[in-house]
């Protein structure tokens, strides 16, 4: 009956049915996360090849753009896929070279290398206008070719202005347009969020707290029509994942099987929580193996809504009943801890006075007694838990806890 230990964003990241847009986001602020969402199958390519080329250790780590894009020189085109951001543009970046040699000294006259012929004074009167003759037409050329030498400098070392300018915003119309598309999406996910009133798992299934984060960005006063694009696409990926889970969860909450375990588990999260017979393997080897004790069922913190057993034909009935409510139990603690991921509220609370001598097992254990009414955690052949039977005081405060999760207690 283990519980492996909560992370939010390790469970995210190990999901498989975790959106792209939050393994994004994930990895943006997770570096220690990266190996998890590139063996995730919900990765794109995009994603696992911007993770591939973050520097190694040691290194400088660079990060995907922020969600709104700067809109002051410097930064290079916008990224092609939603939520994986080009790395920043350094300064300098596309500006062209300078040309070999524009930039050297100017060259001095070197030595004749005939000495000079004597002339009368006829000549070097006639000889000093032709020399100021050519001297100025040289001049004009020199005058040209420097001017075009600087031309050509300048043009060749002044980067061109479409190169370091920032992403285009198209304007308020586009603007427009993609919040009534984000506002469209919401509205669709807040209709189809009413198969879940009620149901002890809708914080995992509907991730709000995501949800409120994206409205608040929506209302930046400094929003472009490129980040609004982006999270009104972000918006329409979940809304189509929502939609999906909700067909899964109508497909799923038939009893397929018949059995008593999934049967409890259908009725608990109402086709939303999924049960796999594979305790052997998922759940790992007992520590007390030798002793004869077995791992009968677990929760991973990376697919809560996943409950992995043995199958019903190697347990009692009886046992079959308390593994899977137990089992339960610690879905329903994994939905608490995204109400209260501060662990301020819920259950934790109930640890911290003491309460199932602090134990997220044993008030398992607690939940499933009551949930039964059973008094005993054998059933005369073998027994399960953790060894400590609670009490009366313990019981109300299991029913009080299910109550605010709306989780069945029986």
């Amino acid at each position: 009956m283990a519980n492996v230990g909560w992370d939010r964003d390790r469970a995210a990241a190990r999901a498989a049915g975790t959106p792209p847009h939050v393994l994004t986001n994930i990895a943006m602020r997770r570096p220690d996360l990266r190996a998890d969402i590139a063996a995730n199958p919900g990765a794109t390519p995009e994603l696992i090849r911007w993770m591939n080329g973050v520097s190694g250790p040691g290194k400088p780590q660079p990060q995907p753009q922020p969600t709104h894009t700067p809109t002051r020189p410097g930064y290079g085109p916008r990224p092609t896929h939603p939520g994986l951001a080009a790395a920043p543009y350094s300064p300098g970046q596309g500006a062209y070279p300078p040309r070999a040699g524009l930039a050297a000294a100017p060259y001095a006259p070197g030595p004749s290398p005939y000495p000079p012929r004597r002339k009368g004074k006829a000549g070097y009167w006639f000889a000093g206008c032709g020399c100021l003759v050519v001297v100025a037409f040289m001049g004009l050329f020199a005058f040209a070719g420097l001017g075009a030498i600087l031309g050509l400098s300048d043009a060749a070392t002044t980067p061109s202005p479409s190169v370091e300018a920032a992403p285009v915003d198209t304007g308020a119309a586009d603007l427009a347009d993609h919040i009534a598309l984000y506002e469209q999406e919401r509205t669709k996910i807040d209709e189809l969020s009413t198969a879940l009133e009620a149901n002890p798992v809708k914080p995992l299934v509907a991730l709000f707290d995501w949800m409120e984060d994206q409205d608040a960005k929506m209302t930046d006063p400094n929003l472009t029509a490129y980040s609004a694009e982006l999270l009104a696409d972000q918006m329409s990926t979940f809304r189509a994942d929502l939609e999906q889970s909700i067909t899964d969860a109508q497909t799923r909450r038939t009893n397929a099987s018949a059995s008593v375990s999934e049967g409890l588990i259908d009725a608990a999260g109402n086709g939303f929580i999924d049960v796999q017979y594979d305790a052997a393997t998922a759940c790992g080897t007992h520590e007390n193996a030798d002793q004869g004790y077995q791992t009968v069922g677990c929760v991973k913190g990376g697919s809560p809504l996943i409950v992995h057993l043995l199958p019903d034909a190697e347990r009692t009935e009886w046992h079959a009943k308390m593994t899977t409510v137990h089992e339960l139990a610690h879905v329903y603690q994994r939905a608490d801890d995204v109400r209260y991921p501060d662990d301020d509220g819920g259950y934790q609370a109930l640890l911290a006075q003491g309460l199932f001598q602090g134990s997220e097992e044993v008030m398992a254990d607690c939940y499933a007694l009551t949930y039964l009414n059973e008094w005993t955690l054998s059933d005369g052949v073998k027994e399960t838990g953790y060894g400590y039977v609670c009490g009366d005081s313990e019981r109300q405060a299991i029913r009080d806890w299910a109550a605010g999760m709306n989780a069945p207690v029986g």
